[in-house]
């Protein structure tokens, strides 16, 4: 009896420390679950090995030939895979139509392969390849990360960036370029920063990095330059899921670019935002000539977008590049589609840039569209919140200064233009072509445009328009209504007793600061409608970040009045990752 209940004794003992073992066990194992599921190594790279060339840091870098040899990519400790972050140090140097990473292997949600340039990093080549200096060779879940916060940091102020891809020889005849006197390259050739020689990638984060490829002057009247795009995907390489922030771009002719070719179905998900775009011809161009493809929630916010010069001159043939800020179609605009091949929804949004410049760099014979455009099946798109400045005099004879504002073509319509402050010597302010369901126009500030409004053709029920204050317009010519060519203009007193339109509008002056901010006595102040119905989170708030009045009037302008901050600096950006919903 007695050696029983010792026995017994020992078991109530020893349970504490088996059950502490069995835990203990139970930790390791989920613990080495974990790892095996989640590997996340560091590997280092160099444009030729440095060291002891085992990838361990910068000073023992493997090569690029470890990078882009696809037997290195995989799940293995030493194996580049999902988690893994590959270093880049360095400068990689490469000659012409030069590709000089190309990434072997995917990563996964949550998981992605990460490129990180580490300080003073340069990707560079005299001209890169078609399929990019980086190509992603159609693989997914990639970062793609300059390694310190650049760009747009805030409004609207450059920091400037630490990881570069730049092409190093190339742009206009008589310029100097960073390795010597400048090669032109001819608007066939295609030169791409970050691009995919095939496949269709997917879940592609690019941010923080400075992109330049073509170093140009307006008097090259030529197409030299014309398809230099800083991350451009084309055709067969469909990208699904593109982010792109925190990054500048200067010198390219399109700087973000998705054409995406003939096939079929819904695309979604490109955002760009607080990044900084000047001397190009488009800032972000998302575009298809299918009649059966969708292009789905496209975001373009928090950009400061200039600086068209070098890029907006033709020839004598006609124009070189229709100059724009966005650039969004379906280039088989000529057919109204039903219910298919449209691009942009009520998901999508362009809101809280600041655009500023001359489109048509003072030459005649240029051809731009807008500052910010959706052409060709663009539908229901929410525009709002944006500044944009237009310094197009448009005195040359025959020369047309673009729209701040752009939507044309067969199919379009139902976009809806909000709380924009916009501001022209001459031309139009918004132009509508092609509408098939009306364009709401609304809470706007128009300063010294030529016209609100242009609408193409005979069409005054395709607008729908109030609550704008129309400072320095001429009441003669509220709104041109074109048909066949001709200009009907329409007074803002007729506008109203005929058309129904701009019924609480205002010709009072707004009194901007010179930030575009209101100052006391604003004939803005309370003119606005409420929009907190409309369901629109990021329209709630002003450009500055501060909130519209859940009740009672807004204010007509991208900010709203306040006697603290009129005449200060604009704030910094607030909500980054916003959406419209």
């Amino acid at each position: 009896m007695k050696t029983a209940n010792s026995a017994k004794r020992l078991l109530v003992l020893a349970k504490p420390i088996l059950l502490r073992l069995a835990f203990f066990q139970l930790l390791v194992l989920v613990v080495l679950g974990w790892s095996s599921r989640c590997k996340a190594n560091d590997i280092y790279i160099a444009q030729t090995a440095q060291g002891n060339g085992t990838g361990t840091d910068c000073a023992d870098a493997y090569s690029s030939t470890f990078f882009n040899t696809s037997g290195n990519w995989g799940s293995g400790a030493s194996q580049i895979g999902p988690g893994t972050t590959v270093h880049i140090c360095g400068t990689f140097n490469g000659g012409s139509a030069a590709n000089l990473l190309t990434i072997q292997g995917s990563g996964t949600s949550g998981s992605p392969v990460a490129l990180l340039f580490e300080a003073g990093a340069v990707v560079q080549a005299m001209y890169c390849a078609s399929a990019g200096c980086i190509n992603l060779n159609g693989k997914s879940y990639i970062t793609i990360d300059g390694g310190i916060a650049c760009g747009e940091t805030s409004k609207w102020t450059v920091t400037p960036c630490n990881g570069t891809i730049q092409n190093t020889g190339v742009g206009s005849t008589g310029l100097t370029c960073i390795a010597g006197p400048c090669s032109t390259i001819s608007g066939s050739v295609q030169s791409v920063g970050i691009g995919s020689g095939s496949g269709s990638p997917s879940h592609i984060e690019v941010r923080n990095l400075h992109l330049t490829l073509y170093k140009r002057n307006a008097s090259d009247l030529s197409d030299s330059g014309m398809q230099t795009y800083g991350i451009g995907f084309f055709g067969g390489s469909m990208v699904q899921g593109l982010v792109v922030h925190n990054m500048i771009f200067n010198g390219m002719a399109k700087s973000v670019l998705a054409s995406l070719g003939s096939g079929s179905g819904t695309l979604t998900d490109y955002e760009v935002y607080n990044s900084s775009f000047s001397d190009q011809c488009w800032a972000m161009g998302v575009g298809t000539d299918a009649p059966s493809m969708n292009v789905t929630k496209l975001l373009f916010h928090d950009n400061e977008v200039s600086n068209w010069e070098n890029w907006a001159p033709a020839n004598t043939s006609g124009n070189v590049c229709h100059t724009n800020g966005t650039m969004w179609f379906n280039g088989d605009g000529s057919t109204v589609h039903a219910g298919t091949g449209f691009i942009g929804d009520t998901s999508s949004g362009i809101y809280d840039n600041y655009l500023h410049g001359d489109l048509t760099g003072s030459d005649a014979k240029s051809s731009p569209s807008g500052m910010l455009s959706c052409q060709d099946n663009c539908i229901n798109v929410p525009v709002f919140n944006n500044i944009v400045v237009s310094t197009c005099t448009g005195t040359s004879p025959s020369r047309s200064c673009g729209g701040n504002i752009y939507f044309n073509g067969a199919g379009g319509g139902g976009q809806q233009v909000y709380n924009n402050t916009l501001v022209a010597p001459a031309g139009s302010c918004v132009v509508v072509t092609g509408s098939t369901a009306p364009v709401v126009v609304k809470n706007n500030i128009f300063v010294g445009c030529g016209d609100t409004i242009e609408i193409r053709p005979n069409c005054p029920s395709c607008v729908l328009a109030d609550n704008n204050d129309g400072f320095n317009v001429p009441n003669s010519s509220w709104v041109v209504n074109n048909s066949a060519g001709s200009g009907q203009f329409i007074s803002l007193s007729t506008w109203r007793s005929s058309y129904g339109q701009d019924a609480h509008s205002s010709i009072g002056n707004p009194n901007l600061d010179a930030n575009y901010k209101l100052q006391s006595g604003s004939a803005a102040i309370s003119l606005g409608a409420n929009l907190t119905g409309m369901g629109i989170p990021a329209l709630n708030r002003d450009l500055s970040g501060m909130a519209r009045p859940s009740s009672g009037p807004w204010d007509a302008a991208a900010y709203q009045y306040s006697s603290s901050s009129s005449g200060n600096p604009p704030n910094s950006p607030t909500n980054l990752l916003a959406t419209v919903e």
